[in-house]
């Protein structure tokens, strides 16, 4: 008699086990952690705060300061459903407040958990770089800068 009680029990947390196994089958996402869906924008650039000075430029003509290169903007698009990125990051003389130059790169990203792969593809070859999402930030490094962009 008890073995008979016990069958439906066992069936019941057998289901419920089989459940919560194909629903951790099917999520990418860790608890707390969101969708990547989205716009993020660079907040910091190698642990400093936007505008971060990245560079130095070193003036030819004694008579005249150098100049840095200063970072003050940066956005990263993430579209989860087709697995893409494209992350931009904008420069300027600091001494003239002139653009420089605004970097775009695109590509494949892959999420495992919290870690994050990025394939940057170019005409010659590919960049794989490496990074984590958590709440409220996606971090990657590349080109010898670390960046942080926080989501929008």
């Amino acid at each position: 008699m008890r073995m008979a009680k016990a069958r439906p029990l066992v069936k019941a947390f057998t289901a419920v086990a089989l459940v919560a196994a194909a629903e951790c089958r099917l999520s990418t996402t860790p608890p707390g952690i969101r969708p990547l869906d989205g716009t993020f924008s660079l907040s910091q650039i190698n642990g400093k705060p936007l505008p971060a000075v990245v560079a130095t430029m070193v003036n030819l003509d004694p008579s005249q300061p150098d100049c840095s290169i200063v970072v003050p903007a940066g956005h990263l698009i993430v579209d989860a459903g087709m697995g893409t990125f494209v992350v931009a990051v904008e420069r300027q003389n600091a001494c003239s407040g002139e653009p420089m130059s605004s970097d775009s790169e695109s590509g494949n990203i892959a999420q495992n958990g919290t870690a994050l792969v990025f394939v940057e593809r170019f005409p010659d070859h590919t960049d794989t770089l490496t990074g984590a999402v958590d709440p409220q930030s996606i971090r990657f490094a590349g080109s010898g800068y670390e960046y942080v962009f926080s989501r929008n």
